[in-house]
């Protein structure tokens, strides 16, 4: 019979993967914000770069020259991708204490810490991110935002899930 621990970080490892795997989604496609122009073409907006209809352009990283809130973007980058890499880690110490079926409390206190932080900086890089698509390019909420919206909501019950270890 599998223990309450085990099933529970396992529960708590496949939520942090899929909350990875929402984030690089999120990340990767141009669609933070949109709207539609004169009824001929769409405006969309990424973190890495903007479309106007069908011809898209990079926003480098020195994107001063092109966007007045290059430092917000560069932010929501950052914040962005370390909510895609953090989870990693503690993914790999669940497995760790799944695997030698070992429970030790500084390895579950490290695990939380870390899940915590994941969902700190994927709910900073997403508000920054929505907060520069709707003000900042005046666009309407695309998928991307609504991807990393739901990516933090899994990424919090994942976290949750891994802090009930504490309690078993």
């Amino acid at each position: 019979m599998i223990s309450n621990k085990r099933a529970l970080s396992i529960a708590a490892a496949t939520l942090l993967i899929v909350a990875c795997v929402i984030y690089v989604a999120s990340v990767a496609t141009p669609l933070w914000g949109t709207q539609q122009y004169l009824a001929s073409y769409q405006i969309t907006l990424g973190l890495w770069n903007y479309c106007v209809g069908s011809i898209c352009a990079d926003i480098g990283s020195s994107c001063d020259t092109t966007l007045s809130d290059c430092s917000k973007l560069l932010a929501a980058r950052a914040f962005m991708i370390l909510a895609c890499v953090i989870p990693a880690f503690t993914v790999t110490i669940l497995a760790v204490m799944v695997i030698k079926d070992q429970y030790d409390r500084p390895l579950i206190y490290a695990s939380i810490a870390i899940a915590w932080l994941s969902t700190a900086c994927g709910l900073i890089g997403m508000v920054i991110g929505i907060y520069l698509a709707l003000n900042a390019a005046s666009l309407s909420l695309g998928a991307s935002g609504i991807i990393a919206i739901v990516g933090v909501s899994i990424n919090f019950i994942g976290a949750a899930l891994t802090s009930a270890l504490a309690l078993l």
